[in-house]
């Protein structure tokens, strides 16, 4: 859950070095996050717990600095969330914690700095903080003032070094426990009294919508990951791939020691640049001659038009709808070869270029494939690829994602009734609110049913 609380490249305070179940929550955060930790020193009572926290973060590579207890104002406006330990949460929904907390969480509530709290369910006391004064620990004044300075001690009254701060339920944003997150009011029942670990564990059952997706290649990969990260509620995923990796047609081999490409493409260096003018041969005379500039031309208004997308839809609800909004539409309804052609777009150009990209792209000629896949064909730029191989980018989706993933298992079929799906693989049989099929359905050799048994239609789809 850690992962899914703190953002990559986040700035955190916590000004509660001693809580050693917040230490476990950061350096689980950090398997798949990279963020800094500011902490607070704690003065008087916490100075080396502050310093021996912050080495443990440091060890385990999260940048950690370590900050006076007065800059905490300073610094708040670039922190993106407040996040502190509790020795114990009240029937109010308030907690305690050590001295300089309940500065640090005033200050975070002026910034609009949320503040989330890591409390076991064990710390859930049922005592309701009547008389907040009795609960506080006093320790020794001698850290805060200096005795053998007689002038100093002689003009002041009162000295206390409180080792706690009370917290008000107001100041917490949510409670982290070992059950998932919870708002303070959800803590509290309608009497007032806190609820039991076993009311707040029965109350709070995964309801997350349950998601199959059967393949782990690119397809799959990425709906898993952009499901997580752009939707806005969380989901619990399960990935099915038949084979022993991830990455579908982008997974590399070894041979003889060396990976390889699935399909053995070998790539060839050439020792002189490209120049501007692309001319195309036909085997027996050159059939077209082009400046850089036809090139330049079309770089320019793709990244014109991928700059607003990314700026204003996306991610997108319905593709129907950007497809309209973008006028797209009025290029999918026609063939690539009568978009051209409406586009003035010469018969040599369209047949020996953008023919050429879309039968090696789609193995399909310009009759066969509308006209948005005849611009995509001819799209590609700046193409870049992950050392080691590009699968390694849907690795890192699933990883990310926190997908069940489950390799060289293969679905035998799937089953809707009334109030899901039923995925049935090797000898086991799962329930899942929604099922992605993300490989090619004609290949997979899954029976689809419906509630009633009846094997549910397909569209066949020609491969050309």
């Amino acid at each position: 859950m850690s992962a899914d609380l703190i953002h990559d490249n986040e700035i955190l305070l916590t000004p509660t070095p001693t809580s050693d179940t917040l230490l476990q929550f950061l350096i689980r955060a950090r398997s798949k996050r990279k963020f800094t930790v500011l902490v607070t020193e704690n003065y008087p009572n916490d100075i080396k717990a502050a310093h021996i926290f912050a080495k443990k973060l440091c060890d385990h590579k999260i940048e950690t600095i370590v900050i006076p207890d007065t800059t905490t104002f300073a610094v708040m406006s670039r922190v993106g969330k407040v996040i502190l330990g509790t020795k114990s949460v009240f029937a109010n929904g308030g907690c305690m914690a050590n001295s300089g907390v309940a500065n640090v969480v005033e200050c975070a509530k002026e910034h609009k700095t949320p503040v989330l709290a890591v409390a076991g369910l064990y710390k859930l006391s049922p005592l309701y903080p009547f008389n907040r004064d009795d609960l506080i620990e006093v320790g020794n004044s001698g850290k805060v003032l200096d005795y053998s300075d007689s002038k100093l001690v002689d003009n002041v009254d009162v000295v206390t070094n409180p080792l706690d701060d009370y917290v008000s339920p107001e100041h917490i944003d949510i409670y982290i426990t070992n059950i998932g997150g919870l708002a303070w009011v959800v803590l509290v029942s309608s009497n007032g009294a806190i609820l039991s670990p076993q009311e707040l564990f029965n109350l709070n059952i995964d309801k997350r919508e349950r998601i199959a997706i059967i393949g782990a290649g690119a397809g799959g990969s990425s709906a898993a990951y952009y499901l997580q990260r752009f939707s806005p509620g969380k989901y619990d995923v399960t990935i099915f791939e038949k084979s022993d990796s991830v990455g579908g047609r982008s997974t590399t081999v070894d041979v003889k020691g060396h990976k390889v490409e699935t399909f053995n493409l070998s790539t060839q260096k050439f020792g002189e640049k490209v120049k501007g003018t692309v001319a195309i041969w036909n085997g027996d005379r050159v059939v077209l001659e082009l400046g850089s500039s036809w090139w330049s031309n079309i770089k320019l208004l793709i990244n014109k038009f991928l700059q607003s997308y990314y700026d204003g839809n996306f991610p997108f609800a319905n593709l129907t709808d950007l497809t309209v909004e973008s006028k797209f539409s009025e290029v999918t309804h026609l063939t690539a070869e009568e978009y051209l052609y409406e586009q003035e777009i010469s018969d040599d150009f369209a047949n020996n270029l953008i023919q050429a990209a879309t039968r090696v792209n789609y193995a399909q000629n310009l009759d066969q494939i509308h006209g948005i896949g005849s611009l995509v064909a001819v799209a590609a730029d700046g193409a870049e690829q992950v050392k080691d191989g590009n699968w390694i980018i849907f690795d890192n989706f699933i990883k990310y994602s926190d997908a069940k993933l489950h390799l060289q298992t293969r679905v035998k079929s799937i089953m809707k009734n009334e109030e899901g799906w039923l995925v049935s693989y090797d000898d086991k049989t799962s329930y899942f609110d929604q099922v992605i099929i993300a490989s090619p359905f004609g290949q997979s050799r899954i029976n689809l049913q419906s509630g009633s048994g009846k094997k549910l239609s397909e569209h066949p789809v020609e491969f050309k």
